[in-house]
């Protein structure tokens, strides 16, 4: 017995749940929608039935109190709704709905037994109207089991005594005494509490399992920046390396320039006649070497700074052609002699978005396409196209391809084994597609094994606003 007890107890008083604060803010805002429905539904549902009950029984002599019964369950109505306008936090909206729905009850039972008293079998109403009761709370509310429970009995309680009390007290002349309506109500009332059991079980279940989706998504997300910073790692790596190649030419043949320069300027002033002329002219040449490596490390800095920041979220019009030109610039040593490199860019109006990221998108797909390039006779072209109002940029290599299987998870980030080691696997181009539909764009991958592959990088033309509601979209 005791086992049954806790049991019986655990079933009707699951609300130990509601001690978190997440899910007890949800039953209240819950309760708040639902009391908003009671409201609505006892205002309504009275003149509903009152035209029904015009058609079904016209007489004139039971309609005064039919209409009493709608106004009166109008007005319950009409105060729930002003109870429940304003919105309170902590207010019991809950155990408004239950004196509400306990208030129509008491009004339609009242309403029925004074009919049955002028001749009409309105008592046989009464189970159907405390049924339309209990739904409408438990399918509205996220009541507790032992709250439609004690609604349940409260009105059966009512319609028990009621009318022998009316009766005794000289306000009814006679009731029906048939105890088949007492017993269906108590019926409706433990099946309307089962039903209420199970809807909280299942608003509980739903809350626990959304908690878990976002404990999940928020481990995933953890995952992904710790993969994305060893991808990260990797392209930095081959960033330094595109750097140091670009600056050593340079910068070796401004350290020359400036030691010959020295040199001649020490000489000039011993040397007279045409030796002095010559050297005058090779002067100029040095300058202008040095002029160039200057301009030529300008421009290394200049692409570096396009380049790198990629959280950077400055939006601006840029030239993808040029952003073409910074990308193959500064991976240029990886190409190998066994690689043939053609570019054919079109002219192509500035387009608002945002380089920096536009840039690592561009550098990760000539990267995979140089990987995939291991053949004697390695091809990369490299085009740029307007198309409609969009612009479409597409890196086409002759290497390995993709199987079927490869290219239907293309963009799934993942694990791959490599030199018996665990290596990250498709997380550039997962990343790079979350760039590119920020920006309201797609990319589109056609491959066949053996035969090369084509990537495809679509982009609309946008306003600023368009992009960063894209950008609020995806975060």
């Amino acid at each position: 017995m005791p086992e049954l007890y806790q049991r019986v107890l655990a079933y009707l008083l699951p609300g130990k749940a509601e001690e978190e604060d997440g899910f007890r803010l949800r039953i209240e805002k819950l309760s708040r929608q639902g009391l908003q429905v009671v409201a609505i539904v006892e205002m309504f549902a009275p003149l509903f039935m009152l035209a029904a009950q015009y058609f079904v029984t016209p007489e004139i002599s039971t309609w005064e109190p039919r209409i009493w019964q709608s106004v009166a369950v109008m007005c319950v109505g009409a105060l729930t709704h002003l109870v429940v306008r304003p919105q309170r936090r902590g207010f019991p909206y809950r155990l408004a709905g239950w004196l509400s729905g306990f208030a129509t009850g008491i009004v339609l039972i009242t309403s029925s037994l004074l009919l049955f008293d002028l001749g009409v079998t309105a008592d046989h109403y009464i189970s159907g109207q405390v049924t339309s009761v209990l739904l409408v709370g438990v399918g509205a509310l996220p009541l507790l089991p032992w709250h439609t429970l004690s609604l349940g009995l409260a009105m059966w309680a009512y319609y028990v005594v009621a009318g022998p009390l009316a009766v005794r007290w000289g306000f009814l002349t006679v009731i029906d005494r048939d105890g088949t309506h007492s017993i269906f109500i108590l019926m409706i009332t433990f099946l309307s509490t089962a039903l209420s059991a199970l809807l909280y079980s299942e608003r509980l279940a739903n809350y626990r399992a959304h908690q878990e989706a976002l404990a999940s998504s928020e481990s995933l997300c953890r995952a992904q920046s710790h993969l994305l910073l060893s991808e990260n790692a990797a392209s930095l790596g081959r960033l330094a390396a595109a750097i140091s190649h670009e600056l050593n030419n340079p910068v070796g043949a401004l350290r020359s320039a400036v030691d010959t320069l020295l040199l001649l300027g020490a000489r000039q002033a011993t040397t007279q006649g045409e030796d002095q002329q010559r050297l005058v002219l090779l002067q100029a040449d040095l300058r202008r070497s040095i002029y160039d490596s200057a301009a030529r490390l300008q421009q290394t800095v200049g692409r570096l700074q396009r380049f790198t920041n990629l959280d950077n979220a400055d939006i601006r019009p840029a030239d993808i052609n040029a952003l073409v030109n910074d990308v193959v610039a500064l991976q240029e040593h990886e190409i190998r002699s066994s690689i043939q490199l053609e570019l054919d860019l079109q002219p192509i109006p500035p387009l608002l978005c945002r380089p920096q990221q536009l840039s690592a998108v561009l550098s990760s797909i000539l990267h995979n396409a140089m990987q995939a390039t291991v053949n004697g006779d390695g091809r990369i072209r490299v085009s740029t196209r307007e198309a409609d109002l969009h612009v479409e940029v597409c890196v086409r290599d002759n290497g390995r391809g993709l199987s079927p299987g490869e290219l239907a998870t293309v963009f799934d980030p993942g694990f791959k084994i490599t030199g018996g080691r665990v290596s990250t696997g498709n997380w550039s181009l997962f990343s790079a597609r979350q760039i590119v539909r920020e920006h309201r764009g797609d990319i589109l991958i056609e491959s066949e094994e053996g035969r090369g592959t084509t990537v495809s990088v679509r982009l609309p033309r946008l306003t600023e606003a368009e992009l960063e509601r894209g950008a609020g979209a995806r975060s």
